[in-house]
């Protein structure tokens, strides 16, 4: 799995997250949905969470991921490769 894209969402009145994350499977893009592992902004890592959300979060749909996410907006920019 390679992370291709993440975008973090907050609900007003919670520390709790919501990411997008696009990533790439066997050469098929895919995307999912999903809150942070990091409770709080001071513990935010955002490949951590990028991970979390793609191994355990739920399918999104990747056309409305693509809308969402201009390209390049994940700020660790080296590529990540997971398994």
């Amino acid at each position: 799995m390679k992370i291709l894209n993440a975008m973090w969402f907050t609900e007003m009145g919670t520390s709790q997250s919501i990411g997008v994350v696009s990533v790439e499977i066997e050469g098929k893009e895919h995307a999912y949905i999903g809150t942070l592992r990091s409770d709080n902004q001071r513990t935010f890592d955002e490949l951590q969470d990028a991970v979390w959300v793609a191994e355990r979060g739920a399918r999104f749909p990747l056309e409305a991921a693509r809308v969402l996410m201009p390209e390049n907006t994940i700020r660790f920019q080296e590529e990540h490769h997971l398994l």
